[in-house]
């Protein structure tokens, strides 16, 4: 992962230049683990933008970069949450919870889809 370019990125985005950032973080981004942080920005970027296609499929590309990467099972947790596909969020925010027992935003999110699943309305974190 070319590091520059990933903290490029996330300057980037805290000032709200969605576009730069994407761009830098798709600078950033390789195929070595250390580059699932970079797809996971972008994930999250384009999840902001309402493109969640987009966002599941970086936050699948952080995961076969990074199997251990809790943060992008819960981001993509989101997007299946997002979808209505509250089995496989659900799916999702335990594995993260696995790897991250004490992710405070997964656990929220785990008992917001199992809310969904019974037919109350809730927003995941």
């Amino acid at each position: 992962m070319d590091i520059d370019k990933y903290y490029e990125g996330l300057l980037y985005k805290q000032d709200g230049k969605t576009a730069d950032a994407l761009q830098a973080f798709e600078e950033a981004a390789g195929d070595d683990p250390a580059s699932a942080q970079a797809w996971n920005e972008m994930g999250l970027l384009y999840d902001e933008d309402g493109r969640i296609g987009s966002a599941a499929r970086c936050y699948e590309r952080a995961l076969l970069l990074d199997p251990g990467f809790a943060k992008a099972w819960n981001n993509w947790g989101v997007t299946f949450f997002v979808r209505g596909e509250y089995a496989e969020a659900k799916l999702k925010f335990l594995k993260a919870l696995d790897l991250d027992p004490a992710m405070e935003s997964a656990r929220l999110n785990l008992a917001d889809a199992e809310q969904e699943a019974e037919g109350n309305r809730t927003t995941p974190q």
